[in-house]
């Protein structure tokens, strides 16, 4: 990347209202999009607000239970934080992310040609429909994690661009760097799958930095000064990052005695759940499935431990989850099997049910006794097991190679088609509607979410004390005008991506291509190249892993699980093609083209 690539651009007042207005049009466009509303989600919404409403009373997050320390800390202090500002949940959710492309497209703008085209990628990503689509609108951890994805690559952008900055600023940006990698940890449990776009970036900068004196390492004593540097920023990072993760680790020690930040990575929990897995069925394996009933029965007898759940899973609350799982996996007829989706819940809900979740330090001594029994079943012959684990990862099978080829291939097309981007039906409002006989349950959670506009989650029955008062289409009120006029807005939009999408994305990779061959011509990368890479290795990995996923444990080509990556999809397919559109008119393939014929 040139010098003059660097240079800042003035930030004037017409960029500045340009920018504001999008931004303030968006806002309203989510302000007028209703929550999709699950207050008995016990596994995800519920327990988020569950967390917030904790964390806002000055109880951390609340009395520990086996849900408590099931998910990362990040998101209900969030909602907390989105309900402290007074802002509906999903309009703040809407600004984070709308400042976190703020942040990653004047980050960008030396390398996208004029002001025209950088504010016109803003727009594009702006209103990306994974944003305000159905899927999209409940209470989970992606209304954050898409902006923190966003704002992970902003801050690569601009690390790269700011390698020439004195070190004070580049040490300042190491440590946001960090924290804001360490919220992400502490998000959701599988950002692994970012890691190699960060250290490519990281690479990146640092090789263009040391590049000129590497020859010189050994005698130079500026060169062995910018070695240092450049390993000081990087280990920065990391003690950022990672001190994120240890001060919630100490808060958690504090309230509930464990260190742990997410008990699902709690090495005892990981040995009595891999231990589990690793117990083979005299069937062969069975697709999805962590243990078939058979071997959970054969567990049960090797771990007096573990047999104090065997009431659980043969009575009324392991039959709920078997029916749940063969419903949700559509197995019929039902195979008596709790598949990899639910049996961690399951697991978890019958350790609870026996006592065992009393509190966090007994839970993790249980979670231990019942690893080492079955270790021991195992090692002594008593039980057929598989070698020992301690990971939520089935055991790798080869079929896993192929199938995750297959689901990669159709989670592409899952993004590129825009599937199940549909909007919401008409809002209903509990200033108007009856939220029935438990209003206190509905009222406290779209209390503690700063809304009164929402819907009841479209794919499960509403409960029956749910009225509506509204409903009369000949006389709409006002908010559902509104919200009407918005919709048929976006649903123009989201068509438009649909029928534009594919067709820019086959352009994008062919243009790529022809980014690639010319910075090997002129031996320089290209800086549309670069960042149409480093987009490239976010979606490629995100959808790697969830093709994985989806291959071996459970359902994740989905938009909710996809939704990260939509973003940085629709930047590839820009950058990839105006690179190419910037290389014809700058017309510096005749330089190129002159370089081959003199070779």
């Amino acid at each position: 990347m040139d010098s003059q690539d660097l240079s800042l651009q003035p930030r004037n007042w017409t960029l500045a209202v340009a920018y504001g207005l999008a931004v303030l049009t968006f806002a309203w466009a989510m302000s007028n999009v209703p929550l999709i509303a699950t207050p008995y989600g016990t596994y995800d919404d519920a327990l988020f607000v569950r967390g917030a409403i904790n964390f806002l009373s000055g109880r951390w997050l609340g009395p520990y239970d086996n849900m408590t320390l099931a998910k990362g800390p990040v998101y209900p202090i969030w909602v907390a934080m989105a309900w402290m500002s007074g802002l509906p949940l999903l309009v703040a959710q809407g600004l984070a992310y709308a400042l976190a492309l703020v942040v990653l497209v004047r980050g960008l703008r030396p390398w996208l040609w004029s002001e025209p085209s950088a504010y016109f990628l803003f727009l594009i990503l702006l209103f990306n429909p994974a944003t305000y689509a159905i899927g999209q609108l409940r209470v989970m951890r992606e209304g954050l994690y898409v902006p923190l994805t966003i704002f992970i690559l902003a801050l690569l952008v601009w690390w790269m661009r700011w390698r020439t900055q004195p070190l004070a600023h580049r040490a300042l940006a190491a440590v946001v760097t960090g924290l804001v990698i360490g919220c992400y940890w502490c998000t959701r449990e599988e950002g692994l799958w970012i890691l190699p776009a960060v250290g490519a970036a990281l690479l990146r900068a640092a090789d263009l930095n040391l590049r000129p004196v590497l020859a010189h390492v050994r005698t130079s004593k500026p060169a062995r000064r910018l070695l240092a540097a450049e390993a000081g920023l990087l280990a920065l990072i990391a003690a950022s990052a990672c001190g994120v993760t240890l001060g919630f680790g100490l808060i958690n020690s504090r309230y509930y005695g464990i260190a742990d930040v997410v008990e699902f990575k709690q090495p005892e929990f990981l040995s009595a759940y891999g231990s589990l897995a690793r117990i083979k069925d005299p069937a062969g394996p069975k697709h999805h499935v962590v243990i078939s009933h058979t071997g959970l029965e054969k567990a049960f007898d090797n771990s007096p431990a573990l047999a104090e759940l065997r009431p659980y899973f043969s009575g009324e609350g392991g039959r709920d989850w078997v029916n749940a799982s063969c419903e949700y996996y559509q197995v019929s007829p039902c195979d008596g099997d709790i598949r990899a989706r639910d049996f961690v819940w399951a697991l978890r809900d019958a350790v609870a049910t026996v006592g065992r979740h009393a509190s966090a330090t007994e839970a993790r001594a249980y979670y231990a006794r019942v690893g080492a029994e079955l270790a021991a079943a195992c090692d002594g012959g008593r039980l057929d097991c598989l070698p020992p684990r301690r990971t939520m990862a089935p055991p790798f099978r080869f079929e896993f190679v192929g199938g995750t080829l297959r689901e990669a291939k159709n989670g592409l097309a899952y993004i590129l088609s825009l599937h199940v981007m549909d909007l919401v039906p008409a809002p209903m409002s509990c200033y108007i509607d009856d939220c029935g006989y438990d209003g206190r349950t509905w009222s406290l959670f779209l209390d503690v979410l700063n809304t009164n506009l929402f819907v009841p989650t479209p794919w499960i029955p509403p409960p029956v004390d749910l009225l509506r008062r509204s409903g009369n289409p000949a006389d709409a009120l006002p908010f559902e005008r509104r919200g009407a006029y918005v919709y048929a807005a976006l649903g123009k939009v989201v068509a438009a991506y649909r029928a534009l999408l594919p067709v820019l994305f086959t352009t994008s990779v062919l243009a790529y291509l022809l980014l690639g061959i010319y910075s090997l011509v002129i031996r320089r990368a290209d800086p549309l190249f670069v960042i149409a890479t480093l987009a490239g290795m976010v979606a490629a990995c995100r959808i790697v892993l969830m093709a994985y996923i989806e291959a071996s444990s459970l359902p994740a080509i989905n938009s909710l699980y996809l939704s990260p990556i939509y973003p940085a999809v629709l930047l590839f397919v820009f950058v990839a093609n105006l690179g190419v559109v910037r290389l014809l008119a700058d017309a510096p393939w005749r330089t190129a083209i002159a370089r081959l014929r003199g070779a």
